[in-house]
């Protein structure tokens, strides 16, 4: 039988070398800097030198498990959203594994909520929310307005997407008069 492990790592070994660097080149100074000193027990523990149970995303979803992060107990915002958005670019790859090879594990919803989601949308999460149904995940982005997704992604366009992708939308006050409109075409 095939391993998906396996075929993932030799999908990366016949990538052009230079195209790799440059894939990763922005990654690795983020994940040295998050697992390094004491908070590598917490975010990277080696399962063989930790005496308390390691998470993964496949453990916590065949579980059912509820899992919090609070990232405000972090020092620093950088530090903050750096681990929000590798959070979630892990679970992103959990999902697609889901979708793409697990169609069992779909038999439970799994419900992903962001608060204050500015902070950790990204280009590539964007997938998650377009394939988010088709995995059973329901997804529930809050923020205070629009114009913290159109800052933190770049576009409008980017915002449009968001708001296609999500089902729901609730809004409550908005002092900002082309997102009360936006909103209310959305009705």
């Amino acid at each position: 039988a095939r391993v998906r492990e396996l075929d993932d790592l030799f999908h990366y070994v016949k990538l052009d070398p230079d195209y790799y660097s440059k894939m990763i080149g922005s990654f690795v100074p983020q994940l040295e800097r998050l697992s390094a000193g004491p908070r590598r027990e917490i975010l990277s523990p080696e399962p063989t030198e930790t005496d308390r149970e390691v998470l993964s995303w496949p453990a916590i979803d065949s579980r059912g498990l509820v899992v919090y992060f609070y990232l405000g107990s972090l020092h620093g915002e950088e530090s903050a959203n750096a681990l929000g958005r590798m959070l979630l670019l892990d679970l992103e790859a959990h999902l697609a594994s889901r979708y793409s090879y697990a169609p069992e594990g779909r038999s439970r919803r799994l419900t992903l909520i962001v608060d204050e989601a500015h902070h950790l949308v990204s280009k590539p999460f964007m997938s998650v929310l377009a394939e988010a149904r088709g995995a059973d995940v329901a997804v529930v982005l809050s923020s205070q307005t629009t114009a913290q997704f159109e800052q933190a992604l770049g576009s409008r366009a980017a915002v449009d997407e968001i708001l296609t992708h999500n089902f729901a939308h609730i809004q409550f006050q908005s002092r900002n008069p082309r997102e009360a409109e936006d909103f209310s075409k959305l009705a």
